[in-house]
């Protein structure tokens, strides 16, 4: 069974790195000053820290239901199931959105609501993706994610 790993740009992994470990990334949509963008494809982190520090109002938001979908139907074109890594759902309502889309897909769709977002959502990530190259399937995967979602700690520091 071919199982495909998707996530969202929440993780940190850029198109280019996709490509390369093999995965895909739904990149998350932000508004600066009001207009719309979307992470690593309308504006790269460079311009967005530009921004930030020149005081623009900025804000996330989470992605489209059409454009979830959108990713998910084209990499289901090449794959027997997809296993979904969104962001944390403490942090986006994202995740429980992907949960309930995910019904409508027969079973080809799961979604790992693991409590994770950036360099643990990417460990995550790879670890899944390296377990669908050992022949796991989706729902193994999921179970395995799961039982391991406490396993990590994250610390965040500011500049000032």
């Amino acid at each position: 069974m071919k199982t495909a790993i998707v996530t969202d740009s929440n993780a940190g992994i850029s198109q280019e790195k996709a490509k390369k470990y093999g995965v895909y990334v739904l990149p998350m949509p932000f508004y600066v000053d009001g207009e719309l963008y979307f992470e690593d494809r309308t504006m790269t982190h460079e311009e967005f820290y530009v921004r930030q520090q020149a005081g623009s109002k900025i804000y996330s938001s989470q992605p489209a239901p059409a454009d979830v979908m959108e990713l998910w139907d084209e990499v289901l074109k090449e794959h027997d199931e997809l296993l979904y890594i969104p962001m944390s759902s403490g942090l986006s309502g994202s995740c429980a959105t992907a949960q309930a889309m995910a019904q409508d897909y027969d079973g080809r769709v799961f979604v790992a609501d693991i409590g994770r977002v950036t360099v643990t959502q990417k460990a995550a990530v790879l670890e899944a993706r390296k377990r669908a190259l050992a022949g796991e399937s989706a729902a193994q995967i999921l179970k395995e994610l799961v039982y391991a979602k406490n396993d990590c700690i994250i610390y965040l520091t500011v500049e000032d």
